[in-house]
């Protein structure tokens, strides 16, 4: 289901080009096969972690060349407070840093799978 259809955002193709532009301002690959693209907009509604997996990997010219397997996108509505934008972006990238967490993300079958591992990752 698409972002708009389920109110997580106003304006599909703003959010891309933002984060198109956050890219280039400054690479969100963090190395050991992931990245934490991010943006903070008022096409946000409401804050997600959207996680998107790769089996053969993503040239995402991370400092240690290492393809991107896992990408976790972290939206906030504009209105948040860096505080807690940053809160969440740092929450997230944590939750990446272990192996056994990149695992269980990138092996999870099902939604519900992922949604557990996501939780367990991030706490």
């Amino acid at each position: 289901m698409a972002a708009r259809e389920l109110g997580v955002v106003t304006d599909p193709e703003l959010l891309l080009d933002l984060l198109k532009l956050r890219e280039r301002l400054g690479n969100t690959g963090l190395g050991k096969g992931t990245a934490v693209p991010q943006a903070r907009s008022s096409t946000v509604l409401v804050p997600r972690v959207i996680v998107a997996r790769s089996r053969r990997g993503i040239d995402w010219g991370a400092a240690d060349e290492t393809p991107v397997t896992l990408a976790m996108l972290v939206l906030a509505p504009a209105e948040w407070s860096d505080e807690a934008y940053l809160s969440l972006i740092s929450r997230t990238a944590s939750a990446t840093r272990l192996q056994r967490n990149r695992q269980k993300l990138m092996e999870a079958e099902s939604l519900d799978a992922l949604g557990a591992a996501w939780r367990e990752a991030a706490s």
